[in-house]
């Protein structure tokens, strides 16, 4: 499995200013704490970005994470593990139903849509996906297994992926079928 380059950028305080640079192009503080208390969406990318902060942390930090994990898990209905690898600019438009692997690594600008599942097959198995930057995971899609979905590719709603998906495509049905390259937006 290819590991995302972890760079001097990507600081809690940089990743949580490009998750809200993907709800507002401009940033403010008080846009900021709008989305924190009435954006459920963003209060879940904000709480993995916490949640990989406290278990840096020595001692209290694991018990302190798994207390916000299980919060965050009640108040926004969805099921994200801070042990993947979350990029830049995650987008969560409707977290409700949506469940995260634990070993899953998600690119940088990737919109994740209700309902969808990410994470391995099976308990026997060992792999799981890899998400590259730019990609959009609509409603209740299924993507399962040590598989790649590329670089600004698009799975459909419903979708269940099994197979890696190549750059720029769009893959619909179950199971999942490249339909055409998405078009290049100028």
């Amino acid at each position: 499995m290819i590991e995302p380059v972890v760079t001097n950028k990507d600081t809690f305080f940089h990743l949580v200013k490009s998750d809200v640079l993907r709800w507002r192009p401009i940033y403010s503080h008080f846009f900021f704490i709008r989305l924190l208390f009435l954006q459920h969406g963003f209060q879940l990318a904000f709480s993995l970005r916490l949640q990989k902060v406290l278990l840096r942390m020595p001692l209290v930090g694991k018990i302190l994470s798994l207390f916000l994990w299980y919060f965050t898990c009640v108040i926004t209905s969805s099921e994200c593990s801070p042990l993947s690898q979350y990029g830049a600019g995650l987008y969560f438009p409707h977290p409700v139903g949506v469940i995260i692997g634990s070993k899953c690594v998600i690119g940088n600008n990737v919109s994740i849509y209700q309902s969808v599942t990410i994470g391995r097959k099976s308990y026997s198995e060992d792999g799981y996906p890899i998400i590259d930057d730019g990609a959009f995971v609509y409603a209740g899609a299924k993507i399962y297994g040590p598989i790649r979905i590329g670089k600004d590719s698009v799975i459909g709603a419903n979708a269940v992926v099994t197979q890696s998906i190549p750059n720029r495509m769009v893959a619909v049905g179950i199971p999942a079928k490249i339909i055409k390259e998405r078009p290049v937006v100028i």
